[in-house]
């Protein structure tokens, strides 16, 4: 059976698109680690990473985890 997937947008402020060629969202899928694992947000910024390494350095620390001054909203809620 595969991983569960699911896609994931992200709605970037005008500050952050200029390293995603002015675009304002950017769509990824987020897989689940195993086909009983859910898709997470470090999944979908982990394919964020891959897709574009650029926006790495501007969202997340040197420790994986997202800047203080970063806010990330899932179905709304302050993630």
């Amino acid at each position: 059976m595969a991983k569960p997937a699911m896609m994931v947008v992200f709605v970037l402020p005008s500050a952050l698109r200029h390293w995603v060629s002015g675009e304002s969202e950017v769509k990824v899928f987020a897989v689940g680690a195993d086909r009983d694992t859910p898709p997470t947000l470090g999944s979908a910024l982990d394919t964020l990473r891959r897709t574009h390494p650029s926006l790495e350095g501007r969202l997340r620390d040197d420790h994986g985890q997202i800047k203080s001054h970063i806010n990330m909203f899932v179905c709304g809620e302050n993630a």
